[in-house]
């Protein structure tokens, strides 16, 4: 049994893999992100569009609901998982830093935890197991896992940022089985065993693919480990490949080790640029690289200029980028972070005519906003729950900044001082709505919800045709509107263009499901104008960047060698068949 957060549904499977007859998909579930079965036959779902959990019979059918959006004792914002046992429970309340129990009547008990990185704090739990008298929290932003009595108290914690055994890079969901707490290590593309007791490490499985979908058995950014009732099979969800892959449980201290991603290069679903520069982060090592591109529109590769910033807790450290966004005549890199719940601004020392060539000391932080100072020094901040930073843009003039939890927007002057808000922003049914894309420019303000499309918070939008769902769009600076292109991420293609004031007919994507030649997009998730005739796509599933032009040709691509080999050779074939012509 398994959450389809696309479809809004929950599925069931038998032993063969084939869809159960019996299971009847519920109806009027918002993006579903979490799941717990228990021996009776019970189901419970974390509903995160709805922000509450939905308990199921063994049917399918919606018994009860649990919890509804807030701040607040009973409230949640931004469920991610959930345990059960015979007499509570368990939520990780994710937007809101901490685990909410209750009994099986829905009713509220108790909070653990809170926001911060000490001893008993918490950043961004989105894992939870119970384990006789103790609960086990996973803390993807701190790299570590926590223990709590079922009291609430605070009991000790294990594991830290690593890839060596025992260290965790973006742990995700857990499940506890035969005295043995699974993790699933998502960015060191593993599940790692621990001793629930003493936090030692007793082994590990997976490993990392040399290429994308290469090997069965092998993880890409494993999201989570579930193992049955009967402790023989572990089944491991991995959202970029699209599949569930079953494991016999063997002895886990005899499996092999495992090869960990940390170092691997891999861009986050965001980023940034301009004219001749495009900023990518890693979500492996929370560094942001700039890269010029000057010679890609004559067929060169992209050429790194510097790397700043390094995974961690404060000044000139990265917990968890939320957002990148580029002012290209200041030369400046804004950079989110959100669970530090921080805004930074770096300098790159870069004028233009500069070589192309690496230089490590290029940027330098020059500015730092504290939103959790904000807040208490703004009372306009009061309306927003503790603000989480994420998606970002500029104009040159002005700084607009979501709210990752709520889709409320700040916008902030070019010297980050508060100019005004946008109230969080709510569906229907009066839950809110995430946003992951903000387009701003002269007097117009567009931020983009994750689920549902767009909302337009201020202005006018020109476009010829509907959105698609969960787009991407990209624009610069001197045609803001007049230069858009949509993403269909589901589909995994580029689903129209309005370029300058006219409409393109150009639709890239998808050839072969899940392929990597450059007639393939798997999974993209951003897209950039760059003036003139350059666009690049962010293929977030292949671990690369294409460059095409605006016919839709492709130029050049970016990425580590091992994932754009075959767009390298595809590339290579094309410009020598033009050479013969």
């Amino acid at each position: 049994m398994y959450v389809d957060s696309r479809a809004d549904t929950v599925r069931a499977l038998l032993p063969d893999g084939s869809p159960d007859p019996a299971w009847q998909s519920p109806r009027g579930l918002s993006h579903p992100i979490g799941i717990c079965a228990t021996a009776d036959g019970r189901v419970f779902v974390v509903d995160a569009g709805a922000h509450r959990v939905v308990q199921l019979d063994g049917n399918g059918a919606v018994v009860s609901t649990v919890a509804s959006f807030g701040h607040g004792g009973a409230h949640l914002c931004e469920p991610s998982d959930v345990a059960v046992d015979e007499e509570m429970i368990v939520v990780t309340d994710t937007g809101n830093a901490r685990v909410q129990l209750y009994d099986l009547s829905g009713a509220h008990l108790r909070s653990i935890g809170g926001w911060g990185n000490g001893a008993g704090e918490m950043v961004r739990p989105v894992g939870v197991a119970i384990h006789g008298e103790e609960i086990f929290v996973c803390d993807e932003a701190l790299h570590r896992i926590n223990v709590y009595s079922t009291g609430g108290g605070f009991v000790r914690s294990f594991a830290s940022l690593g890839e060596q055994d025992g260290l965790l890079l973006r742990p995700s969901r857990i499940d506890i089985r035969g005295g043995v707490l699974y993790v699933s290590d998502s960015r060191n593309h593993r599940v790692q065993g621990f001793d629930p007791g003493t936090g030692d490490v007793v082994g590990r499985w997976g490993g990392h693919s040399l290429r994308p979908r290469e090997h069965a058995g092998k993880l890409e950014t494993p999201t989570s480990v579930t193992i049955s009732l009967d402790g023989k099979r572990a089944a491991v969800c991995e959202p970029t490949e699209g599949r569930i892959q079953v494991f016999d449980l063997i002895e886990p201290r005899n499996t092999p080790a495992a090869m960990s991603g940390l170092g691997t290069t891999h861009f986050d679903r965001f980023m940034a640029g301009g004219a001749d520069t495009i900023v990518l982060s890693s979500p492996d090592l929370q560094t942001v690289e700039v890269y010029d591109l000057s010679g890609v529109r004559k067929g060169g590769t992209p050429i790194m200029v510097t790397r700043f910033g390094a995974q961690g807790w404060g000044f000139g450290r990265f917990a968890r980028i939320g957002g990148l966004a580029f002012d290209e005549e200041k030369q400046l890199v804004y950079v989110t972070d959100s669970a530090q719940r921080r805004l930074s601004i770096w300098k790159l020392d870069r004028k233009p005519g500069d070589e192309s060539r690496f230089v490590p000391t290029m940027a330098r932080l020059v500015q730092t906003l504290d939103f959790t100072a904000l807040r208490e020094a703004d009372g306009r901040m009061q309306q927003i729950a503790p603000f989480m930073p994420g998606a970002i843009a500029t104009d040159g003039n002005r700084i607009a900044i979501a709210d990752e939890r709520s889709g409320a927007v700040v916008v902030l002057a070019s010297n980050c001082e508060m100019h005004e808000i946008h109230a969080p922003l709510m569906d229907r049914s009066g839950c809110v709505r995430q946003v992951d894309t903000i387009v701003m420019g002269k007097e117009r303000l567009f931020s983009f919800d994750a689920q549902n499309g767009m909302r337009t918070v201020s202005g006018l939008w020109r476009n010829h045709v509907e959105p698609p769902r969960d787009p991407a769009i990209a624009h610069d600076i001197t045609w803001i509107y007049l230069n858009s292109i949509g993403l269909d991420r589901n589909l995994g293609s580029i689903q129209w263009l309005e370029y300058r004031d006219h409409m393109i007919d150009w639709t890239h994507g998808p050839g072969t499901p899940g392929g990597v030649s450059l007639a393939d997009l798997f999974e993209p998730t951003d897209i950039l104008a760059h003036g003139g005739d350059l666009i690049s796509v962010l293929d977030y599933a292949n671990h690369r960047v294409l460059f095409f032009n605006t016919a839709g040709e492709p130029v050049s691509v970016l990425g580590a060698r091992p994932f754009v080999m075959d767009a390298q050779a595809e590339l290579k074939a094309m410009r020598k068949a033009r050479e013969t012509e």
